[in-house]
């Protein structure tokens, strides 16, 4: 089984970004038998997203308070989503093609790094540039 994660990033879209990927993780999970009892459960995923749709849209007006709703209900998506990429990691048993199934992105696998080697062929040449301490000119 490899070691696989899932790209946490969308802790970090914007308001709409984050509302898009939550209702395509919610509508790429739907129905899928290799997602059966997903937790939490897809019912409250959309509850989530519902509360954070209607938030955002009342917001729009500025208002501090409903700012400060808004951004408790973004919140407690995120954690939920968060859960939700916890249990596609345990379902998917290491499978990154059931993974992006799901909606959400899979982090890039690790990779070695190619060996150093000696640079060849350097050099260093002189420019017509003056060195030392900067001058100020008024």
């Amino acid at each position: 089984m490899s070691n696989l994660k899932i790209n946490m990033g969308f802790t970090r879209n914007s308001d709409p970004k984050l509302e898009i990927f939550a209702n395509q993780v919610l509508a790429s999970m739907t129905g899928k038998p290799i997602f059966p009892d997903p937790v939490p459960a897809l019912s409250e995923i959309a509850t989530l997203i519902t509360g954070f749709t209607t938030a955002l849209t009342e917001c729009k007006d500025g208002d501090r308070l409903k700012i400060a709703i808004k951004n408790q209900k973004r919140k407690a998506l995120t954690d939920g989503l968060a859960l939700l990429a916890n249990y596609v990691v345990f379902q998917s048993a290491g499978n990154r093609v059931v993974a992006l199934s799901s909606g959400f992105k899979v982090a890039k696998s690790p990779s070695p790094l190619p060996p150093i080697v000696k640079p060849e062929g350097f050099s260093i040449n002189y420019g017509n540039r003056l060195g030392g301490p900067m001058q100020t000119i008024f």
